[in-house]
């Protein structure tokens, strides 16, 4: 598979993506450094890892030490090829990181931007939670928790499927948001282009 020679990860484990956007999530960096320091990573998985240009080259001096299964990259331009290598997604809850996650049908552990405005994030991860298509821990609650641990937890029970199977159900013959957002943004510009 392309995406998974891109980052030179192996098709017999499964892939954990850490997403963070272009500037990385530096309390989901933390937590995940935190998990592989208590119990490590399984040996049947891999992690692809944004950690954001801020934190990049922190956390491949400091992941290094801790497992040989991690790509680490501080930005992708190719999100195509990142979300085909994946299983299952540690992510902040952006409207758009939902949509594009989404529509590649995979499973989501989030994480909520707690600053967001008006707690939008929240609201987003709680919707996801609540029509079945995602796990949700609030920021403040990183350090109660092993992210790594509930991820791969997460990927050997029947709850991944079921996540899977609503995905694809609520996706069903549905375009995807990213879509019809990037689709409404040309529409406008070529308007403007055209009255001036």
């Amino acid at each position: 598979m392309e995406a998974l020679k891109k980052f030179s990860l192996e098709p017999n484990r499964k892939t954990i993506l850490v997403l963070g956007g272009s500037q990385g999530a530096r309390a989901i960096n933390n937590a995940v450094l935190a998990a592989l320091d208590q119990n490590g990573l399984g040996e049947e998985f891999q992690i692809l890892w944004q950690t954001g240009k801020r934190d990049y080259k922190e956390v491949v001096q400091k992941a290094a030490k801790k497992t040989k299964y991690c790509a680490l990259f501080p930005f992708a331009d190719e999100m195509e090829l990142v979300y085909a290598a994946a299983d299952v997604v540690v992510a902040r809850a952006g409207a758009l990181t939902l949509a594009e996650i989404t529509a590649c049908g995979l499973p989501e552990v989030l994480v909520p931007y707690p600053h967001a405005a008006g707690d939008t994030q929240k609201r987003n991860a709680e919707d996801y939670v609540r029509r079945g298509m995602a796990r949700m821990i609030e920021e403040k609650q990183l350090g109660a928790t092993n992210r790594l641990q509930e991820t791969t937890e997460l990927m050997g029970s029947p709850d991944y499927a079921t996540m899977k199977e609503t995905i694809a159900r609520e996706t069903s013959g549905k375009r995807p948001a990213v879509d019809m957002i990037a689709e409404d943004i040309i529409e406008q510009i070529q308007r403007a282009r055209i009255s001036g």
